[in-house]
């Protein structure tokens, strides 16, 4: 679970940093990289979209959930 924008630029971070781990490790870039997230905010995974576009990952949501006010 993704609470916040924040969590979602950390998380993609982390991911990036053992993308570039395993590229140098073995000489070549992953085909593929996958974000799988439970649940998340509809603003958060808004970001989320874009951030793992930007990054070219494969983002998998499990559920969207909308704050309520």
């Amino acid at each position: 679970t993704i609470k916040s924008i924040e969590e979602a630029e950390e998380e993609v971070r982390k991911l990036n940093e053992r993308v570039n781990i395993a590229s140098k490790l073995y000489g070549k870039k992953p085909l593929l990289t996958v974000l799988a997230i439970g649940n998340a905010p509809e603003e958060t995974i808004n970001h989320l979209k874009k951030l793992t576009s930007k990054h070219g990952i494969k983002l998998i949501i499990g559920r969207e959930l909308k704050e309520i006010f």
